[in-house]
């Protein structure tokens, strides 16, 4: 498995025919059926999200697993707590089109 394509994966998904994630159409639209309704703690959100963003991954050919999806949240984690620049980014950013921001801030 690779965080490597996952990397790959969520740059397409994030420039998927020049609409976020979170359009309503191609990938968007199974992403937001599969995440819309997250509920649990933050642990069960992470592991309904790697799950998801894995199985989506694999549908489109990369090799993508969930460990990878949860390093690269994790990853994103730690660059949120340690790096002001990078948190107030992401804030600006996850407030409005991301469903990973709580995540990042979800511990």
């Amino acid at each position: 498995m690779s965080l490597a394509q996952f990397t790959d994966f969520i740059k397409k998904i994030t420039t998927e025919n020049d609409n976020p994630a979170s359009d309503s159409s191609g990938t968007g639209a199974v992403l937001q059926k599969a995440l819309g309704n997250l509920q649990g703690s933050p642990e069960q959100k992470i592991d309904t999200v790697s799950q998801k963003l894995s199985e989506v991954a694999k549908s489109q050919g990369f090799d993508v697993s969930e460990a990878d999806v949860k390093q690269y949240i994790d990853s994103l984690r730690i660059q949120y707590e340690i790096n002001p620049v990078i948190a107030a980014m992401a804030d600006t950013y996850c407030s409005t089109s991301c469903h990973f921001g709580s995540l990042v801030s979800a511990s």
